[in-house]
């Protein structure tokens, strides 16, 4: 089930809604959120219920264990070793499995070994890898002793499987929810329906008429790659650059609305990457939640910048391929982790140089860096990826035709340009309460139901 679905606009949000406004104690608003979560997840594919049910299981006994070993530190670390890789191996046989026998298959034939390896007809569970990093994130606090187990299962079964952000995040930690489910029971007013239902809003317009919009212009344009000229390819990848923040930071806020509506406070997950000035700061107000979890559960293990230099840009490097991986199983995601890690680092090391420029001249080249970044990430195979940025960075055409498809897509771009770099982004909202608000909101929710009717593209996060 989408957020853009009319059965999800029309039947199952209205129906969750005024159910959890109507029941008044902790207990029945959590079985409540469970079970209309499951429902939710189940509408997709109702089988993999069972997977997302046994994670939760899982990590629930997980972090009890290790609460009940005490100082038992050896015990503590081998309940949590079990639990890490438990949800790693159930990722890595749904996600990767494809992955690396299609590789292995590649090198023994290679090798000139006659070995016929059988591909595994996996299907990838949607919102799997959100998921399963959120439960992990659990034991590991428990573990280090950040978060107190929790002995109410129901209360662990509604954060993890909770449908809001179930299926692309953004990856809220128990931490953040812990108080929260615990006052789940406190009395919803109008300003919870006024926030969330206003941040959703401009979530799906972010989703629908921007993200959606630009799809339809770039997808064939990718499709037909081989044909774009040095112009169509640079519109292309500064299209999917809007389309993939769009699209993402619109699920999200659509995500933290539906959190305000039922009572709960989400962490943001995007704040203007665009108007980064280096990759590092990029990363810092990129998918925040992902970024901040590979630092604190990956990173800082790792070593972070506590170590020689080279040992810091080593943990850079692996922490981004790792990340890269995260999105997908195919070698152009790790291709595009380890470049991002490359310019982390190298940002550590040219930091003094680099911040001497003038900030629009940072901001500038950060812009162009991501934008190339997202060539690679878009492509499906590593081919495509060196065929369209041979294209970027050939040189200047002469007499170059103007399409309209190309004349809009050009125009839209440069819209979006000044639109992500002068704009504020979601979390600094504040909700508007007047008529004319109400009127604009109305506007935003007509328009985005009339797109919705025309476009039905997917998130573009659900396949990872």
């Amino acid at each position: 089930m989408l957020f853009t679905d009319f059965h999800f606009l029309f039947l199952f949000l209205p129906l969750v809604l005024v159910a959890v406004w109507c029941l008044p104690s902790k207990r029945q608003r959590l079985a409540l959120l469970t079970v209309a979560s499951y429902i939710f997840y189940g509408a997709w594919n109702y089988k993999f219920v069972t997977l997302l049910f046994l994670s939760t299981g899982l990590d629930f006994c997980a972090g009890l264990l290790i609460d009940r070993t005490g100082p038992n530190r050896r015990a503590r670390r081998a309940f949590l070793l079990v639990s890490i890789v438990c949800n790693l191996s159930i990722l890595g046989f749904f996600k990767y499995s494809n992955f690396f026998l299609g590789d292995l298959q590649t090198l023994l034939t290679w090798l000139g070994i006659d070995v016929r390896l059988p591909l595994l007809k996996v299907i990838l569970p949607v919102g799997i890898s959100f998921y399963t990093f959120q439960s992990m994130s659990y034991t590991i606090d428990v573990y280090r002793g950040q978060v107190p187990a929790t002995k109410d299962f129901l209360k662990f079964a509604a954060y993890i499987a909770l449908f809001p952000q179930l299926v692309a995040g953004p990856v809220v930690r128990y931490k953040d929810l812990d108080e929260q489910l615990d006052h789940i029971d406190q009395p919803l007013g109008l300003d919870h329906l006024t926030v969330g239902l206003q941040i959703f809003l401009i979530g799906l317009f972010k989703k629908v008429l921007i993200a959606d919009s630009l799809a339809r212009m770039i997808n064939p344009m990718f499709e037909s790659y081989p044909g774009l000229g040095q112009l169509e390819a640079w519109m292309a990848a500064l299209g999917y650059a809007f389309q993939i923040y769009f699209d993402f930071s619109g699920y999200s806020d659509m995500a933290i609305g539906l959190g305000r509506m039922l009572g709960l406070q989400f962490p943001y997950n995007f704040d203007s990457p665009y108007q980064a000035a280096n990759m590092a700061d990029f990363w810092r107000r990129w998918h925040m939640s992902l970024s901040t979890w590979l630092r604190d559960y990956l990173y800082i293990p790792l070593g972070g910048n506590r170590c020689s230099r080279k040992r810091a840009a080593l943990n850079i490097l692996l922490v981004f391929a790792l990340g890269g991986l995260w999105h997908g199983a195919a070698w152009t995601f790790v291709i595009w982790g380890l470049y991002q890690g490359i310019l982390v680092a190298g940002y550590s090391i040219l930091k003094r140089p680099w911040d001497a420029l003038p900030r629009v001249v940072q901001r500038s080249l950060t812009f162009v860096l991501v934008v190339i970044g997202w060539v690679f990430f878009r492509s499906e195979n590593m081919s495509m990826a060196l065929t369209l940025l041979a294209k970027m960075f050939r040189l200047p055409e002469t007499g170059m035709s103007w399409s309209p498809g190309l004349i809009w897509l050009t125009r839209g771009n440069i819209i979006l340009l000044l639109f992500v770099n002068v704009l504020a982004n979601t979390n600094s909202f504040q909700a508007k309460r007047s008529r004319v608000a109400a009127l604009v909101f109305a506007a935003l929710f007509v328009l985005s139901i009339l797109a919705i009717n025309s476009l039905k593209i997917e998130f573009l996060y659900y396949q990872f």
